[in-house]
C-alpha cells in the first residue's frame, strides 16, 4: 500500500484504503496469480521491501480475467538470482501505535531456488467527526446532531514459502504456499441530540465492530519452452481457502444533558455475528506461438470454481428483561456456488506501422444460491463474450501513442444477492436482490508517452460506460 501511494492513477487514503482510478473494484494478482484476499486487504499483506515492481493493467487483454471495473494491480515480487543465501529484514515503528516487520530469505542453488518470507503489521488509527441529519415525516421535522469519536485497529501476519526447479532446458516447475491472518476492530462512541416535536432527547450510542479472517493458498506452476523462448506452454493449478467472522454490537442509552449514562436506561441494542467460509480452485492452461518476428498467437483455457457459505445470526435487546435474544427473522444461512469456464484467443502483429492485438474471450457461468430458510434456489446459466483491441504507434524514437478497448464485468457477490433482511442498526436494514444481473463495462483508453533521456511524460485519458448498474 505504501509503494502504491507513488503510482499514477492510484489513490491511498490515510487508513490505507486503495482505489484505482477512483474505484475500489479492482483485481489483485501476485506474480500473475490471483490473491486469496481482495482489494486493500490483499495489498496490506505484502511488504514494500519484497516488491520488484507493480503493474497497473487498467485495460487488460482477454488473456486476463474480465472481472474488476478498474482493472488489475499485479504485484511482482523480487527474485534474487545470485547463488547462495541472501535475505532482508525490515522493522518499522510509527506514532500512535503503528508497528510493522518483515523478513525474506532466498537460497539459490544450481537448478533450484528456495524462498521463505513473513510479515507482521499492527496499526491503530484514531478519529473524530460530526454529523447532522434532518428527518421529515408527515409534516414533522426531527433533527439529529451527533458527535463521534473512536478508533480502529488493523492487525495482520502472513508467511509464504516456495521452490522453483529447472528440470531441463525446456521444463521449469514451481510450487508455492502461504498462510496468514488479519483482523480489524472499530470502537465508536457518539453523543446524539434529537429535537422531535420540540422535545429534546439526549442519547449516547456505543458501537464495537470487528472482523477477522484466516487464509491459506497453494499453487503449482509448470512452464515448457519449445524451440524458442516465445513458443511456450504454461499450466497453473491454484487453491485458496479463507475462514472468517465479523461481529457488530450497537447499543444506545438515554442520558441527561451532560451525556451521563444510567445503565438501566438502555433504549436499544443489537448484536450480529456473520461467519463465512470460502474456497477457490483455479486451473489454467496458456499457449503462446510466434508466427514470425512481428506476429504472435496466444490461446488458453481456464476453470474457476468457487464455493462459499455464510451464516448470519442476529440478537436484539429485550427492553423488559434486559437480555439479548436471538431473532429468527433476521438470521439466515446461505450456500453460494459459482463455476466459471473460459477460453480465449489473441493475435498480435504489426500492420501499416501500427502495433495491433485482437482478442476474444468466451465465458460460461454456472451459479447456484440456496438458503436455509427458503425452498427457492437461484440459478444462473449463461454465456458471455469479451472482446479486446489494443493499438500502438511510435512517432519517432522517443514518442508513442496507444489506444485500447476492453469489455469488463462485475458479478454481484453473495452479499449483494442475499434476499433476506439484514438488520444493521436501529435505523437501517439492508436487503439484497437475487435477480441482479452482472454489470458490463465498455472501457476505452488513449495515452501519449514521450521520453527525454531518463525522464518521461505520459498523458492518459479513459472513458468507461457501465450498463446494469
Amino acid at each position: 500500500v505504501e509503494a502504491l501511494e507513488r503510482a499514477p492513477s492510484v489513490q491511498v487514503d490515510i487508513e490505507g484504503n486503495v482505489t484505482l482510478r477512483g474505484s475500489s473494484n479492482f483485481t489483485v494478482f501476485v506474480n500473475g496469480k490471483p490473491s486469496v484476499l481482495q482489494g486493500s486487504d490483499a495489498l496490506e499483506q505484502i511488504p514494500a521491501s519484497a516488491i520488484k515492481h507493480i503493474e497497473l493493467i487498467t485495460n487488460p487483454s482477454v488473456k486476463y480475467d474480465p472481472d474488476g471495473l478498474a482493472g488489475i494491480i499485479n504485484v511482482v515480487l523480487k527474485d534474487d538470482a545470485d547463488l547462495g543465501i541472501n535475505g532482508q529484514t525490515n522493522l518499522m515503528a510509527g506514532m500512535n501505535n503503528k508497528y510493522r516487520a518483515d523478513l525474506r530469505l532466498n537460497w539459490n542453488l544450481p537448478g533450484v531456488k528456495l524462498f521463505i518470507s513473513g510479515d507482521y503489521n499492527n496499526s491503530r488509527f484514531d478519529g473524530e467527526g460530526k454529523s447532522r441529519e434532518e428527518r421529515y415525516l408527515f409534516g414533522d421535522t426531527s433533527t439529529y446532531n451527533t458527535d463521534l469519536n473512536g478508533k480502529h485497529q488493523r492487525k495482520s501476519w502472513s508467511a509464504r514459502t516456495g521452490a522453483e526447479f529447472s528440470v531441463n532446458n525446456h521444463l521449469t516447475m514451481s510450487v508455492e504456499g502461504g498462510l496468514g491472518s488479519f483482523s480489524f476492530e472499530r470502537n465508536n462512541k457518539g453523543n446524539i441530540f434529537r429535537s422531535i416535536d420540540n422535545e429534546e432527547i439526549y442519547t449516547q450510542s456505543r458501537g464495537i465492530a470487528g472482523r477477522n479472517r484466516d487464509f491459506y493458498s497453494a499453487n503449482y506452476n509448470a512452464k515448457y519452452i519449445f524451440d524458442s523462448p516465445m513458443h511456450k506452454l504454461d499450466f497453473l493449478a491454484y487453491y485458496s481457502n479463507s475462514d472468517g467472522a465479523s461481529e457488530d454490537k450497537q447499543s444506545e442509552f438515554f442520558t441527561d444533558k451532560n451525556w451521563t449514562i444510567e445503565p438501566e436506561n438502555q433504549s436499544s441494542g443489537i448484536n450480529s455475528d456473520d461467519k463465512s467460509k470460502n474456497n477457490n480452485t483455479r486451473f489454467q492452461l496458456d499457449y503462446s506461438l510466434p508466427i514470425n518476428e512481428k506476429s504472435k498467437f496466444e490461446s488458453g483455457l481456464q476453470a474457476r470454481l468457487e464455493n462459499s457459505n455464510e451464516n448470519f445470526d442476529f440478537f436484539m435487546l429485550d427492553t423488559v428483561s434486559g437480555e439479548m435474544e436471538f431473532n429468527d427473522f433476521f438470521s439466515n444461512e446461505m450456500d453460494f456456488k459459482q463455476n466459471i469456464y473460459a477460453a480465449y484467443a489473441t493475435y498480435s502483429s504489426e500492420l501499416i506501422g501500427f502495433g495491433l492485438q485482437l482478442g476474444l474471450r468466451a465465458e460460461y457461468t454456472d451459479r447456484k444460491m440456496s438458503f436455509q430458510e427458503s425452498v427457492n434456489e437461484y440459478i444462473v446459466d449463461r454465456f458471455d463474450w469479451f472482446p479486446s483491441l489494443h493499438l500502438s504507434r511510435k512517432l519517432g524514437d522517443n514518442t508513442s501513442v496507444m489506444a485500447s478497448y476492453s469489455k469488463r464485468i462485475y458479478r454481484p457477490g453473495s452479499w449483494e444477492l442475499d434476499p433476506f433482511p439484514m438488520y444493521r442498526d436501529a435505523y437501517n436494514i439492508r436487503v439484497g436482490n437475487p435477480d441482479l444481473e452482472p454489470e458490463y463495462t465498455n472501457s476505452y483508453e488513449l495515452s501519449f508517452q514521450k521520453y527525454f533521456g531518463d525522464f518521461n511524460v505520459s498523458i492518459e485519458g479513459y472513458y468507461r460506460n457501465t450498463n446494469n448498474k
